[in-house]
């Protein structure tokens, strides 16, 4: 059966205008995808510690911060905070508080240092309330106004419920230890802590000969000596 040429005519146009309105939303940006820009969202409470207060807000909800970072307080929520700057708690020195999980990049820096032997009044301490991963950042060790710590004392610098990672490299030039100490980093990505240790050195293990010892040997010798000779005599 053949269609009416006016029937006929109908169906093509809307064939035509179908096919031009699927081409043209194919077509359009928004059907594209497009990344998500980072949002800048100020901070509610940032606490006492600054360069948080507009940090860069990524789709799943954490926050980028790029600033420097410094100050004493909590950062309250259960956020992840991604650290990509110089993060100095206190004001030389103090503590920092976060309640949610906390990275630190490989570009950040930690700086904390230490001038006596309480955790932020005498020294710097960084908390984690959740988990702590660390993608090869920079940790700095500051020894303040001229502060000498004791052999054997420990200093827990960070805090966590969960670790991962390890940092890329560990300063210590501002943070110079006596002869015979050097600093120990064993317990850093257990508990947080480092410890100024004593260095055993080879000669310092050797048990010196008491005085008696030395005369008793001296007699032993000289009588061994005697008999020998009298045996020659003899012979």
């Amino acid at each position: 059966m053949r269609l009416k040429p006016s029937l006929s005519h109908a169906l093509a146009w809307s064939l035509m205008f179908y096919s031009l309105t699927a081409l043209y939303a194919a077509e359009r940006p928004e059907s594209k995808s497009v990344p998500q820009p980072l949002i800048v969202k100020p901070l509610s409470n940032p606490s006492g510690v600054t360069g948080i207060e507009r940090p860069e807000q990524r789709p799943d909800g954490s926050h980028v911060i790029r600033d420097r970072v410094a100050g004493s307080g909590t950062i309250k929520g259960n956020e992840t905070y991604i650290y990509q700057g110089i993060i100095s708690p206190g004001h030389s020195p103090g503590c920092i508080s976060n309640q949610g999980s906390v990275v630190f990049d490989a570009t950040s820096v930690l700086i904390l240092e230490i001038g006596g032997s309480t955790p932020c009044a005498g020294y710097d301490q960084f908390s984690i309330g959740q988990k702590l991963t660390v993608n090869g950042a920079t940790l700095q060790i500051v020894l303040l106004n001229d502060y000498v710590p004791t052999p054997g004392q420990t200093f827990q610098l960070l805090q966590w419920a969960t670790q991962a990672g390890t940092f890329g490299a560990i300063d210590t030039s501002l943070a110079p230890l006596p002869n015979g100490q050097k600093w120990d980093f064993t317990s850093l990505y257990s508990n947080g802590s480092i410890t100024a240790s004593s260095v055993v050195s080879s000669s310092s293990t050797s048990v010196p000969i008491p005085a008696w010892a030395e005369i008793t040997l001296a007699i032993g010798l000289m009588t061994l000596s005697i008999g020998v000779k009298r045996r020659r005599i003899g012979c």
